[in-house]
């Protein structure tokens, strides 16, 4: 567990801009370049930007205070659980309740999607991965059109 630690004015800034503001609101890289008053037209600031705002977006103390600046901004599972039950309620757009009947059904993990279908096997990877390696370019052609008929 990590003790609270207590954020540098740009951190704070940082959070803020990440949390609330409309311009910069999930983009961490925005966001800290006006935090830290960093200029990405500069050759090679975007890049270090980006690795900065990332690394930031590791601490847990950064997490926490974004996670309470979503929540005062009223974003938290409870307010999208009403937003999600108020458009399936609706009947003015279909297609955006169908969505969020979907959306439902994918978080309660009620219905399978094809992708997410998967086939166990007998087949030990490792083993079947090196058997491929010594095969020529014929034969795994070959296999590949057993495997999936082409």
């Amino acid at each position: 567990m990590t003790k609270n630690r207590r954020l540098t004015k740009k951190q704070e800034m940082f959070c803020k801009l990440y949390a609330t503001d409309r311009d910069y609101f999930g983009n961490g890289t925005q966001a800290y370049a006006e935090a830290y008053n960093i200029d990405l037209t500069q050759s090679g600031k975007k890049s270090s930007v980006r690795t900065n705002a990332s690394r930031l977006l590791t601490y847990d103390h950064i997490i926490r205070r974004i996670d309470k600046l979503l929540e005062l901004g009223g974003l938290s599972d409870n307010s999208v659980d009403k937003e999600l039950l108020f458009l399936i309620k609706q009947n003015a757009n279909f297609n955006v309740k169908l969505g969020a009947i979907r959306e439902y059904n994918s978080l309660r993990k009620r219905i399978i999607h094809k992708e997410e279908v998967h086939v166990k096997s007998d087949v030990n990877l490792t083993s079947f991965l090196k058997e491929l390696k010594d095969k020529s370019s014929e034969q795994l052609i070959a296999i590949n059109q057993r495997m999936y008929g082409k």
